[in-house]
């Protein structure tokens, strides 16, 4: 009985410690607590994007942080993907990403950039690699609705010199994206 007991302590600390590594940037570390401040500048960062255009809203179950080094410096930094859609009380809606930078501890927002929409392509976060923020995309394709794009690609961003920039954009030309 007693060494059922050293097997389960055993596999409880190494689950404690897979959770710990899973920090790095990738769809595992979405769980993370993230700083009040940071849900608060992005709130108010959001407001002014939208602006004046009272019918804008951000669709803020589609709210997405990520930790990764975005800098280089070995600090873990957030990234997050965030939606606004409704403006000028259209049907459509725009894929943001915004970058915080871990500067003593504290997120300091340093950039955010359209990344995709309606019309244009979707995106969804794949992984933060040797400061590079990778998204997988969805891209449409001559005959596409606007619901469906059905090209699947990799678009990639830096961050440099407090701006987020493309870097490389793979898209697969053919429908179902093989």
């Amino acid at each position: 009985m007693r060494g059922y007991r050293w097997y389960f302590l055993i596999i409880v600390m190494f689950l404690s410690v897979a959770e710990a590594t899973s920090y790095g940037g990738s769809k595992e570390n979405l769980q993370l607590q993230i700083p009040k401040e940071v849900q608060q500048e992005l709130d108010a960062h959001i407001e002014k994007q939208k602006g004046a255009d009272s019918c804008a809203t951000e669709y803020k179950k589609a709210r997405r942080f990520y930790w990764g080094d975005v800098n280089g410096d070995g600090k873990q930094d957030i990234t997050v993907l965030y939606t606004i859609e409704g403006f000028n009380c259209g049907n459509n809606y725009n894929f943001y990403l915004a970058v915080f930078l871990n500067q003593k501890g504290r997120f300091i927002l340093v950039a955010s950039t359209e990344v995709g929409g309606k019309s244009k392509r979707f995106v969804d976060f794949n992984s933060i690699k040797d400061g590079k923020i990778i998204l997988d995309t969805k891209e449409y394709l001559p005959g596409d609705a606007t619901c469906c794009p059905s090209g699947k690609g990799q678009a990639e961003y830096i961050l440099k010199d407090n701006q987020i920039l493309p870097v490389k954009e793979d898209i697969k030309q053919h429908k179902g994206g093989k």
